[in-house]
């Protein structure tokens, strides 16, 4: 039996994060089912491909998942919600710090200049949150 030296297997830990964020997305796509629900599309690593051309790569890579609510696109949704899911078992026991966050929110920032592009006037359509989880 080897002893535990405290080290992290990195791999181990890609894989289990790769996991609990496909569960994390599958728990979310699960809120389309109610007959009463305003929302109308998921998408998944980015924003829908159908919006390729209306939004930058930065966008695209801000968001694993994104929620449009009254249409399935940036012209149509009266509420688009961009989610950044972060989870760490290396940091497991540490919170996360707002420096951590600053690609993250530069990202946001750029995101929010795309769907305004696409309905000007409208600065509330878009919601930007990072849903941070660690291992416990």
């Amino acid at each position: 039996m080897s002893e535990d030296s405290g080290q992290i297997d990195v791999v181990r830990a890609s894989r289990d994060g790769h996991q609990f964020h496909e569960a994390w997305a599958a728990r979310i796509c699960l809120e389309l089912l109610p007959p009463d629900t305003t929302l109308s599309a998921v998408a998944i690593e980015g924003f829908s491909h159908e919006e390729a051309g209306d939004v930058s790569e930065a966008t695209h890579e801000v968001a694993d998942l994104t929620r449009y609510y009254g249409g399935v696109r940036i012209a149509s949704a009266t509420c688009i919600e961009a989610i950044q899911f972060k989870y760490s078992v290396a940091s497991a026991d540490e919170p996360m710090r707002a420096v951590e966050m600053a690609k993250t929110l530069g990202k946001f920032a750029l995101a929010n200049k795309d769907i305004e592009a696409v309905r000007a006037g409208e600065p509330d359509l878009a919601t930007f949150h990072a849903d941070y989880q660690s291992a416990h």
